[in-house]
């Protein structure tokens, strides 16, 4: 995959797990991220800045936007646009199943396995890897597409009428 030095990404929910995992495959590929958050930010590589934006606000929207205007110069990409192109995780380790759960992931892997092909939710990195790629030069001629990174759970069908959250509180 073609670097993306040079590029600037804006990446709501960023300090969530996958939120993170986005922002840390952005920097790796040479990005620079403002992480746009309700949650407080911090601890984030060189070339991540951190501004509180509650997106369901639209009042803070321009502020994000001229905020990463003025430290990054630019903006290339905004990560959960709508209608172009989109990454649908299926089940992820984030944030709710780690409450959930109470932070047991081999107890979610194993109510996991009979829905998705892998025996286990996706890694965050996972649905990281699919959002870097269609914000790279690789993608340049996909729109409209719809990346499903669910561990075929979509083709698997539906889930037996297995009520699957509960086991994951039990």
């Amino acid at each position: 995959m073609r670097r993306l030095a040079g590029k600037v990404a804006i990446v709501p929910g960023g300090c969530t797990k996958i939120g993170r995992a986005v922002v840390d495959a952005f920097v790796a590929a040479g990005a620079r991220v403002m992480v746009a958050d309700i949650a407080p930010g911090g601890g984030f590589a060189t070339g991540v800045e951190f501004q509180t934006c509650d997106l369901r606000d639209d009042c803070q929207i321009p502020a994000l936007v001229v905020a990463t205007g003025e430290r990054f110069g630019r903006i290339d990409f905004l990560v959960n646009v709508a209608c172009l192109n989109a990454v649908s995780p299926g089940w992820t380790w984030s944030n709710i199943m780690d409450q959930l759960t109470g932070g047991d992931r081999a107890r979610t892997y194993a109510v996991a396995a009979p829905f998705h092909l892998p025996g286990r939710v996706a890694h965050p990195e996972e649905v990281a890897a699919a959002v870097l790629f269609l914000g790279s030069d690789e993608a340049g001629f996909i729109t409209g597409t719809d990346i499903c990174v669910d561990g075929g759970y979509s083709a698997m069908g539906p889930e037996q009428a297995v009520a699957a959250i509960p086991l994951l509180m039990s």
